[in-house]
Formats: C-alpha cells, sequence, structure tokens
C-alpha cells in the first residue's frame, strides 16, 4: 500500500514537473519571411529573460539544419559570421506549422541564393542550404 502511494506520488510529481519545465522553458516567437530576409518577434520571453527580435538577411545565412532531439526539435540557423542561432520546436505536447514554414524558408532562402536557378536546388529538398 505505502509502495503504491509513492508511485502515484512520484508520477503526480513527474507530470507537474514536466509541465512546469514546458510552461517555464518555452517562449512564442512570431517568423516573417520576405525577400530581404526573416524577421523574428518575441510575442512571449523565457522566464527570467529579456529577448530582443532579430533580423537576419537571407545573404547572413551560411546554412540551416532541423535536429530532432529528445521531445523536442532543434531549428539551427548558422551564419558567415561564426554565429549559431537555436530555435526549438515541436515535440511531444507542442503543435507548431514548423512544417509549412520550413518548406517555405527553404525556397525563399533559395531563390536568394541561386535567382537563375533555385529549383532545381529546391528540388533536391537538402536539410542545409550549399
Amino acid at each position: 500500500m505505502i509502495f503504491a502511494m509513492r508511485i502515484g506520488v512520484s508520477i503526480i510529481f513527474g507530470v507537474l514537473a514536466h509541465f512546469s519545465i514546458r510552461r517555464l522553458a518555452t517562449a512564442k516567437t512570431e517568423w516573417t519571411l520576405s525577400e530581404q530576409g526573416i524577421s523574428i518577434k518575441w510575442l512571449t520571453t523565457y522566464f527570467g529573460t529579456k529577448s530582443h527580435d532579430i533580423e537576419i538577411k537571407w545573404l547572413e545565412i551560411n546554412k540551416y539544419k532541423d535536429v530532432s532531439g529528445r521531445g523536442y526539435d532543434l531549428f539551427k540557423i548558422y551564419l558567415f559570421n561564426g554565429h549559431t542561432l537555436k530555435f526549438g520546436h515541436g515535440g511531444l505536447f507542442i503543435r507548431d506549422d514548423f512544417n509549412e514554414f520550413y518548406e517555405k524558408f527553404q525556397e525563399l532562402n533559395l531563390k536568394v541564393k541561386y535567382p537563375n536557378d533555385w529549383e532545381k536546388y529546391y528540388g533536391k529538398r537538402w536539410k542545409s542550404s550549399v
């Protein structure tokens, strides 16, 4: 009986901890893609931090990739200046429109880098740009 109560308390504590961490470690952003680049506006911020909006021009991007992780995915943008921007998305209990965004991101990125023959590269659906 005591063993069952301990298991029940452990399960309840684990669930509460999981959702508390998700609440405190999650921020919402709004991404706008244009012919000039990407604009990232922070709608909410992480607990205890202040984030500034980000503007990235397409020609500043060296490469990018989407990496699956434990319980969430990580979208990385590598800039020519050596900086790497990392954004978590999706996950077990979080649904987003990342796939639609990623398609448009790849298309616009390639249109800027290869204006005359971008469709040739887009058809390959590469995870990182060339």
